[in-house]
């Protein structure tokens, strides 16, 4: 099976070289979006380190902004350009530039082989989200995530985002009013899915920025909800009900973070967890680098 592993980087080259040495393999091709923001001299070590490992570097780099629209469109930059890579890959892998596997690439290689066909995402809610949880993100016009992290998060602490919503909602804005018999679902934008699915959600991309402009952390929203509504449901990797967050294989931890970046005391829970990917590290916390540099 060929693998194509879609990262999108903006910082921590260090851990960036290592991820990439541990996905080095001759059947894997790394594509890496280097954000846009990113200072030229980590982006010189960046590409380096890119073309040490023979991955291949997105020419076309997008400034992403948390909550933004410029997540999908960097997530579907990558799709694109892994899709039409002169190699038919059989799974399509979403990782940041701070996640690191948790098992040998021979390992997760063995893994996809016995599930073959399932895409792996995460749904939270499996009779779709409220409206709290997520339907406003997606049915109302969130312009000022345009400005960035810090001033969005200004904005939604003093009031702003919940008035422009009440606003809309009194003259009868609603962009999902057109559509019928349809559930929004959220979840975590990280997946690995095959390229089935990797080409159906790019013959929806006029329609995915269309719909998903100016709206709100809408990269959680936008797969699960086109893939919720499609056939591709049923081939959704399914783990225990306890475990639903953890159906993309990534070992996230948001009850410590936003999320938590781990660290020493963690090693013992990273090294028996089942899935494959964990996020996020940090070269501050350089004793469980080590650990897995040296161990995985």
């Amino acid at each position: 099976m060929k693998h194509a592993f879609l990262i999108m980087a903006h910082n921590e080259p260090e851990i960036l070289n290592l991820l990439l040495s541990k996905l080095y393999h001759e059947d894997n091709v790394c594509f890496v979006h280097i954000d846009k923001k990113v200072s030229y001299g980590i982006k010189l070590k960046m590409c380096k380190i890119v073309e040490k490992y023979e991955g291949v570097i997105i020419d076309k780099p997008i400034n992403v902004k948390w909550g933004n629209y410029s997540q999908i469109k960097c997530e579907m930059l990558l799709f694109e350009e892994a899709f039409e890579y002169p190699v038919n890959f059989d799974y399509y892998h979403l990782l940041s530039g701070v996640d690191l596997p948790l098992y040998p690439i021979q390992y997760i290689h063995r893994f996809f082989e016995l599930h073959k066909g399932a895409e792996f995402f995460v749904i939270i809610n499996e009779d779709s989200i409220d409206e709290k949880a997520g339907f406003e993100r997606i049915n109302y016009y969130h312009l000022y995530t345009c400005f960035g992290r810090r001033f969005t998060n200004i904005l939604l602490r003093t009031g702003f985002a919940a008035f422009s919503i009440k606003i809309q909602k009194m003259i009868g804005v609603s962009r999902c009013k057109s559509d019928i018999n349809f559930s929004v679902y959220k979840g975590s934008n990280w997946c690995s899915i095959t390229r089935n699915a990797v080409e159906f959600l790019l013959s929806r991309k006029k329609d995915i920025f269309r719909r998903f402009k100016y709206t709100m952390c809408a990269d959680e929203v936008y797969k699960q909800t086109i893939f919720m509504n499609s056939p591709f449901a049923k081939m959704r990797y399914v783990t225990s009900e306890d475990d639903r967050m953890k159906s993309n294989l990534r070992e996230i931890d948001w009850s410590r973070g936003n999320p938590y970046t781990w660290k020493e005391e963690d090693i013992a829970l990273l090294s028996h967890s089942p899935n494959l990917f964990a996020r996020k590290f940090s070269i501050h916390h350089r004793f469980v680098i080590d650990y897995i540099r040296e161990h995985i």
